[in-house]
């Protein structure tokens, strides 16, 4: 009976057991995971966090007002997307996933768990409801306007997208086998340890981050992808968002996977790069051994070529490589951008061995090209992509090479001037290392990492605006007045337990507003005496910002604050004509004022004192031009005089006439300042007179063969060189009064002529030169209309009420996509000064006789009225 009763019991138990079982396996379904749902192509997805107050601090923060107009840009504020927004991202446990929707397009998908009826989110009037079903999956679409918002219903959890086709891509994942999810994509992060108490996280993929950065420009950019799947906490600080977390490194093309044998290193760099830098990618190289054999596996070709081509063992170089790599992206005139490349060396000389043979291999004329600059020698490699070859993809770009030597530190450039320019940033101390802001900003990076990416972006992004798809132009545009755009930012990646700690900072542009229509600061200045109609400005070498010059009617040269206060006078002979440029006379970083006066040459200090044994005689009496030449950037300044005549003096440091030049005499008046050019290692003095007669001139003042040269026109306006390879590569423009634009060359050859388009038969024309010589416009002037043209005749301003009154044109690129152009009338005495796309920046023309524009601000706007110095803080 016992044993009857046992065997029942448990017959009971099993079939109860079992019943269990089949009900779990057939019956009941399991909750859906929403990570499971979420497509594996998804660019990113965000989980909120549950630290309410974390969420308040970042949507309080200034930058987010940026982050949220550019996420949701092709969303309406209207109130029934606003309240549907709400009502989702107020269900506890919601996510979104992001996704590209086409070329330059990205939408979301919005997950939260169905407790509730979604259609009592929306009026009863108003919107249309339709029915469709895909998949078996019903899936129902709420129309009104112009919108369509698709919901779905997964057991336990719903999903919605104003893109309709992303909620069919979350009914495939769920039925697919094969782990086509996003869980799948980030399963081995789940073991990493996150911040509880937080505003939230965010997961990338990657791979297809690069298509959504893609999603910007009009052209797409060839970016090699960073790992597989980050992960990352979102926070707040006081200086902007940041985000950390870490990345799983990939394989093949994945770049992180040349910096899994590198340990973490500090950004030593930033002593020697430009802060006129707009994007810097940093590497740190603990074993270069490790980085040669983790390139040469995927460019065995190349490195065999060099080591072939140079007779070196690279192998060899490469292990006194380090520990540093840098590659910088600077504006470039005419061109989007330019790079600087500098790496370290454990012993300089090994590669200083390998770039000098790479540089004798590559050459076919007798002498190499080898230019001393300041205390810096400068060669040359003719071999392309040299620095891509040897540092990777990064470093491309580099048609020629040009280096040099700066203790340890190899610098490269494409182009002598690019080089001269960053040697010049570095002797000046404008670099990231003596920048406030941006060592502020550093504090709160990483300090050391394996690799990093710095970015400029409120410099970077008026810059890249022509660059971008056309709707992504007219978002920018459209909201670039009210947003508080990020300023320094970081991406940064440090090898970690073979993974790689990864922190994302943005920051906000410290004291940076934008300017407001109408509400900009005037401040004015009087003086007992007229004004004469110039004004020149000089930089304070220790402020950085430019200071004003005036000098009235009787002889007075006056010296003010970019406030207009003025702090010394200095009485002069006669009206002051000033070089081109400061001069660092004791070569200590201080700069002096070069001018000249009829008879008299004069070197000025900032205080107002003379430099001995300034003021020297001279025997210049109607002085029209002045430049400051020095050769080699050794500060053994030449000071080069043109008179009204046309003859031309040089004198030397000490004020003292140079032989050949008592004067060189052009036979007649020049269009344009005689200039100093070097080219390719050597010096050429121009000099182009009013009936088209071309004269170039050595350093003693001899004739070069093939000048004089007939241009067979009558130049107007400026002179720009066009710099290319070598001498006969270089091309000298200018335009004639009656719109021939013409090329020449420094052996005496035309190269180009092009006739330029005229309104009118009476059209005349001239060059204007950019103020620092980033390029140049072309005036065409009319009875009905003055018009400024690019160097391809696109027209860029129109003045409609100068008519044919004599008028003074300047061109401006103070950077970062600021450029402005002035237009004086001199026959009315009113300035106009128009931005990039041609627009008046103030609300009418200003009354004044000459104007300069300063990068004190955004711009300051210095004029002269009669008696009256005016700064208008823009």
């Amino acid at each position: 009976m016992k044993r009857k009763a046992f065997l029942l019991t448990v017959f009971v138990v099993l079939a109860f057991a079992g019943a269990i079982f089949i009900y779990q396996k057939f019956y009941r379904k399991a909750k859906i995971n929403v990570w499971n749902v979420i497509p594996a192509q998804a660019v990113a997805v965000f989980e909120p966090g549950n630290c309410s107050t974390c969420t308040e601090e970042i949507t309080a923060h200034p930058l987010w007002k940026f982050v949220h107009t550019l996420i949701f840009h092709g969303y309406s504020t209207n109130d029934l997307t606003t309240q549907l927004i709400r009502n989702i991202t107020r269900s506890e446990g919601w996510m979104l996933s992001v996704h590209v929707t086409r070329k330059n397009d990205f939408d979301f998908v919005f997950y939260w768990p169905s407790r509730q009826d979604v259609s009592g989110w929306f009026p009863s009037q108003g919107v249309n409801i339709t029915e469709r079903v895909y998949q078996r999956i019903p899936i129902t679409e709420y129309r009104w306007d112009d919108h369509v918002f698709s919901v779905i219903t997964l057991e336990n959890l719903q999903a919605g997208s104003f893109t309709p086709y992303l909620v069919e891509d979350v009914i495939r994942t769920t039925s697919t086998e094969g782990g086509q999810s996003f869980a799948a994509l980030a399963a081995p992060l789940a073991s990493i340890p996150r911040i509880q108490r937080d505003a939230g996280n965010l997961f990338i993929n990657m791979p297809a981050a690069v298509t959504w950065l893609n999603c910007f420009p009009e052209q797409p950019l060839a970016i090699t992808p960073a790992g597989t799947v980050a992960a990352l906490d979102i926070r707040q600080t006081k200086e902007g968002i940041i985000l950390n977390g870490f990345t799983l490194p990939g394989i093949a093309d994945d770049y992180l996977r040349i910096f899994q044998f590198q340990e973490p290193v500090s950004f030593s760099h930033k002593q020697l790069i430009s802060e006129r830098s707009l994007v810097v990618f940093h590497m740190g190289i603990t074993s270069g051994n490790d980085f040669y054999t983790t390139r040469y596996q995927g460019q065995k070709a190349v490195f065999d070529s060099l080591s072939g081509l140079s007779g070196v063992d690279l192998s060899s170089v490469y292990g006194k490589l380090g520990p540093e790599i840098s590659v910088c992206l600077l504006e470039q005139p005419r061109k989007p951008f330019t790079k600087v490349v500098l790496f370290d060396a454990t012993d300089a000389s090994a590669w200083s061995g390998l770039l000098d043979r790479l540089s004798k291999a590559a050459e076919r004329e007798d002498t190499l090209y080898v230019e001393q600059y300041g205390d810096h020698q400068i060669r040359e490699i003719k071999i392309p992509e040299i620095p891509a070859r040897l540092l990777g993809p990064l470093a491309s770009g580099f048609g020629r090479t040009y280096y040099t030597l700066i203790n340890k530190t190899f610098v490269l450039a494409p182009s002598p001037t690019g080089l001269k320019q960053f040697l010049d940033d570095i002797e000046s101390e404008r670099v990231f290392g003596k920048s406030l802001d941006f060592n502020q900003f550093l504090e709160s990076t990483l300090l050391e990492s394996s690799f990093s990416m710095y970015m400029n972006m409120s410099a970077l992004s008026g810059l890249l605006v022509p660059y971008l798809s056309q709707p992504w132009q007219d978002w920018y545009r459209q909201h670039q007045t009210g947003l508080n755009t990020p300023g320094f930012s970081s991406l940064q990646f440090s090898h970690l337990n073979n993974n790689f700690y990864t922190q994302l900072s943005l920051t906000t542009v410290a004291g940076k507003i934008p300017a407001v229509a109408g509400k900009a600061a005037v401040l004015q200045t009087r003086f007992p005496s007229g004004l004469y109609p110039w004004v020149y400005l000089a930089e304070n070498h220790t402020t950085r910002r430019f200071d004003v010059i005036v000098q009235d009617s009787a002889q007075a040269m006056y010296y003010l604050t970019d406030e207009g206060k003025v702090q010394w006078k200095l009485s002069l002979n006669d009206r002051a004509c000033f070089a081109d440029r400061q001069i660092d006379y004791f070569n200590n970083g201080k700069l002096q004022l070069a001018f000249v006066t009829s008879g008299m040459l004069h070197v000025v200090d900032r205080l107002g004192n003379y430099v001995s044994p300034f003021p020297v005689r001279i025997p210049v009496q109607q002085p029209e031009y002045f430049e400051v030449v020095d050769y080699d950037n050794s500060k053994r300044y030449r000071f080069m005089i043109t008179d009204e005549e046309g003859r031309i003096w040089m004198f030397d440091k000490q004020g003292q006439n140079l032989e050949g030049w008592r004067p060189r005499n052009t036979g007649g008046r020049l269009s344009a300042a005689a200039r100093h050019y070097r080219i390719h290692g050597k010096d050429y003095m121009v000099a182009v007179r009013q009936d088209g007669q071309v004269m170039v001139f050595n350093r003693k003042g001899e004739l070069l063969n093939g000048f004089p040269l007939n241009l067979d026109a009558r130049p107007a306006g400026d002179i720009y060189l066009e710099p290319g390879a070598g001498a006969s590569g270089s091309v000298f423009i200018c335009v004639s009064r009656e719109g021939v634009k013409t090329g020449f060359t420094t052996t005496g050859k035309i190269v180009s002529r092009e006739p330029l388009v005229k309104t009118t038969v009476t059209d005349r024309f001239w060059l204007v030169a950019e103020s620092n010589r980033k390029g140049y416009i072309i005036a065409r002037q009319s009875p009905a209309k003055l018009s400024l043209l690019d160097e391809n005749g696109k027209e860029l301003v129109v003045n409609d009420f100068t008519g044919n009154n004599p008028v003074s044109v300047s061109y401006h690129n103070m950077g970062s996509g600021k450029i402005f152009y002035t237009v004086t009338d001199q026959h009315q005495d009113l300035v106009y000064v128009y931005d990039a796309t041609g627009n008046l920046i103030t609300a009418s023309p200003l009354p004044l006789t000459a104007v300069a524009l300063s990068k004190n601000g955004n711009p300051q706007i210095v004029g002269i009225g009669e008696r009256t110095v005016v700064i208008e803080n823009h």
